[in-house]
C-alpha cells in the first residue's frame, strides 16, 4: 500500500480517520501535509457536513490526480446495537471539495483503488477488535508506510 500519512479527528462531530495515499501528494498538495489538512478540514466543517451526519464515523483516503484534490469517503453507520456488529458502508468522492456525481453505469463508476479497498478492510478488522466507537476512534490502527502524522483543529 502507498499510504504515507494520516489524520485522526476522533473528537469531530462525526469521528473521521483520513489517509493520505502519495498518489498525487506532489501534485495536487505540494508534499504538504498543511495543504492536505486544510483542505480536508474546509470540507469537513464546511458543505460537506450534511454528508457525515448519519454516520457513525467517516474514513477518508486522500490524493491527487494532477492538480486535482480528490478524497474517497466512506461513511459507516453501525446498526447493531452490540459493537462491533456488522456496519453498512457507504462511500462518495469529492474533486477539489465538489461532490463527483455517481455514474449510472457500472463501469464508469469508481469508489476507490485497490490500495483504498485494502485499507478499509485493515481498519473494519481493526474495528472488530475494539471495546467501542471512543476506543476505535482514539486509537488507530497499525499501517506500514505511514510516514506523516497530520494535525489540524480537533476542537471542531
Amino acid at each position: 500500500m502507498s499510504f504515507i500519512g494520516r489524520i485522526n479527528l476522533p473528537d469531530h462531530k462525526v469521528p473521521v480517520r483520513a489517509y493520505v495515499h502519495e498518489s498525487g501528494f506532489q501534485s495536487a498538495y505540494d508534499s504538504n501535509p498543511t495543504t492536505v489538512g486544510s483542505h480536508l478540514e474546509k470540507l469537513l466543517n464546511g458543505s460537506l457536513w450534511y454528508r457525515l451526519d448519519p454516520f457513525t464515523f467517516v474514513l477518508a483516503e486522500l490524493w491527487g490526480e494532477d492538480k486535482d484534490k480528490m478524497i474517497d469517503f466512506f461513511g459507516v453507520k453501525c446498526t447493531d446495537a452490540h459493537w462491533p456488529g456488522n456496519p453498512i458502508y457507504s462511500s462518495w468522492i469529492t474533486k477539489n471539495g465538489v461532490l463527483v456525481p455517481q455514474s449510472r453505469s457500472p463501469s464508469k463508476y469508481e469508489v476507490t483503488c485497490g490500495d483504498g479497498i485494502i485499507l478499509v478492510g485493515q481498519e473494519e478488522a481493526y474495528r472488530r477488535t475494539t471495546r467501542d466507537l471512543r476506543d476505535f476512534a482514539n486509537r488507530p490502527p497499525t499501517i506500514p508506510g505511514l510516514k506523516l502524522d497530520i494535525q489540524i483543529d480537533k476542537d471542531r
